[in-house]
């Protein structure tokens, strides 16, 4: 029987702990997550951030410096390559299809188009890139 003087939140914690159910706040923090389909939320949010960053900022690209063109001889190609790369910009990181359209022995310049129709490029390492 249920002691009316304590608390109910009291009384309802330990009724939880006695069928087994935590009742820390970190495990509370869980009610309301959706197992069934939160990896498909989660797609959909971090989609929807590639967008936005996509129509309102430009993409990282490697420096002059970086690409050491003094030493690395530029090959470009009049047929793009397809390619899957890891693009960055100031707010998300995402691997992305792209078509490859230059590159040198250790990065490669990858241009893609925007969902707002605009074409962007960046150059990125080459380990960034795999080919289709």
């Amino acid at each position: 029987m249920t002691d009316l003087r304590q608390p109910l939140g009291s009384t309802l914690e330990r009724i939880f702990e006695e069928d087994g159910y935590s009742t820390s706040p970190d495990d509370r923090a869980l009610m309301g997550t959706n197992k069934r389909y939160g990896d498909a939320i989660d797609q959909r949010s971090e989609l929807r951030q590639l967008e936005r960053a996509m129509r309102e900022e430009r993409p990282s690209t490697l420096t002059q410096y970086e690409l050491e063109l003094d030493d690395n001889p530029v090959t470009t190609t009049r047929k793009p390559v397809r390619v899957r790369v890891w693009v960055r910009y100031p707010a998300v990181v995402s691997k992305i299809e792209a078509r490859a359209i230059a590159w040198t022995p250790r990065a490669v310049k990858v241009e893609w188009d925007t969902p707002g129709g605009q074409v962007h490029t960046a150059w990125v390492w080459a380990s960034a890139v795999d080919r289709l």
